[in-house]
């Protein structure tokens, strides 16, 4: 079990990642980090 939970971590992460820039890129220009 520990194992699994060591294997699927790191593609969890990396979609939460993704979804999150796709969703600063999607959003409509309000967010402005510079």
């Amino acid at each position: 079990m520990k194992d699994y939970a060591l294997l699927l971590k790191p593609r969890v992460m990396s979609l939460v990642v993704f979804t999150g820039l796709a969703g600063v890129y999607l959003a409509p220009g309000s967010i402005d980090f510079m």
